[in-house]
């Protein structure tokens, strides 16, 4: 008898510790955060070189622009894609939107002094 009362007490204690544990949001894995780090830092190498290469008075390599552009925002697209696995984590939906943004103005900046193929277009947090 007290056996058979202690497994329904453990087992009911087991259900309550397993529940808590499921409404906590679920923390990102390190390496997505790296992921995006690493991505960030090149994303910010691309933007500078890209945007010395457009300096007014320079001649300009529309091929090596357009690409150059078109690396920017695939590095976006890439922290996007990490950001959508885990909504609830406000560092990587930051980090999406201001990916989303380096490529909208890299875009813009391209547009005027060049004419390229569709650049990819990252996804845009909810």
């Amino acid at each position: 008898m007290k056996s058979r009362y202690l497994l329904v007490c453990l087992s009911f204690i087991s259900g309550c510790a397993m529940g808590g544990r499921e409404s906590r949001p679920v923390e990102a894995p390190a390496i997505d955060y790296q992921e995006v780090e690493s991505s960030r830092r090149a994303m910010q190498m691309v933007e500078k070189e890209l945007f010395d290469s457009l300096q007014a008075g320079q001649m300009i390599d529309c091929a090596r622009i357009c690409s150059l552009a078109d690396n920017l925002c695939k590095l976006a697209g890439k922290i996007c894609i990490i950001s959508s696995r885990h909504p609830e984590s406000s560092e990587l939906t930051s980090s999406c939107r201001d990916g989303t943004r380096r490529c909208d103005r890299a875009r813009t900046r391209v547009k005027s002094r060049c004419q390229c193929t569709e650049m990819d277009i990252p996804l845009k947090p909810e």
